[in-house]
């Protein structure tokens, strides 16, 4: 218990300095942009080249992709727990999303989040004011819980929120223990689908795909597993389509509506 309230206060110490100092918790757009921008926000473990083919992927739809750094190097975990680094986090991509409209009035916004960087999107879509949309957000193995209401982030959607979930997933299973992005302890999202759907708006469930994990996505290197979705083959041809709006060119399957049961 010492080891870990000592850790604690690293990390909290490490978030206020960069606060006080300005470190960005939340990445940079480049000076010239295109009219269309695909945000890419991590999971727990951060922005590195282990994202190298999902950005690889996704820069096949032509758009330009941006991996937005949020969180900690420091203590992994502290990423999912802490709401002092969830905030800021929060409030930059919600900024972002701002600034990208101002900017670009006709251009597309889309939204990609693994594991926690989920949580980010949905709280900073959340975030936002009444009228301000992005075109699409695709969540993959969101670090969630499954019963968390997606409604706020669904309005400040204008398209398709899609969610790709695994039974198979051998991480998300912790969250029982560690608790989820939004401070619950039980399943996420990213195991088993959101549950109570049925529970939202009519309109909001029309904006809202549910996507369980497919065996014959093993062959594009996604295995079901926690980090799978990150692999080349998958993001292309089954993401982009998604992000680009058009057909996939491999087979999506479709999660029958989640109960309050499941």
């Amino acid at each position: 218990m010492g080891l870990f309230v000592r850790a604690t206060m690293a990390v909290v110490v490490v978030v206020s300095l960069c606060m006080v100092c300005g470190c960005q918790l939340a990445g940079k757009s480049d000076s010239i942009r295109s009219t269309n921008v695909v945000l890419v926000l991590p999971g727990i473990d951060g922005a590195g080249p282990w994202y190298n083919s999902l950005i690889g992927g996704l820069k096949e739809g032509g758009d330009d992709v941006e991996l937005v750094s949020w969180g900690t190097p420091l203590m992994f975990f502290a990423n999912l727990m802490f709401p002092a680094i969830h905030g800021p986090a929060e409030r930059n991509l919600a900024e972002r999303i701002r600034r990208e409209r101002a900017e670009h009035p006709d251009g597309r916004i889309i939204l990609v989040g693994h594991s926690a960087g989920c949580g980010v999107i949905l709280q900073a879509l959340a975030r936002l004011e009444t009228g301000l949309q992005v075109e699409t957000v695709v969540l993959l193995a969101p670090a969630v819980s499954e019963k968390y209401d997606l409604a706020p982030a669904i309005s400040h959607t204008r398209g398709t929120v899609h969610v790709f979930y695994s039974s198979h997933d051998q991480m998300l299973p912790s969250t029982c223990v560690t608790g989820t992005y939004d401070h619950v302890f039980s399943n996420s999202g990213g195991l088993n689908g959101f549950a109570l759907t049925e529970r939202l708006p009519a309109m909001a469930r029309e904006h809202l795909d549910q996507h369980p994990y497919d065996p014959a996505w093993k062959k594009l290197g996604c295995e079901g597993g926690h980090f799978g979705w990150r692999s080349k083959p998958f993001v292309e041809q089954v993401l982009v389509p998604l992000v680009e709006e058009r057909p996939a060119r491999a087979a999506i399957t479709k999660s029958p509506e989640l109960g309050a049961g499941t």
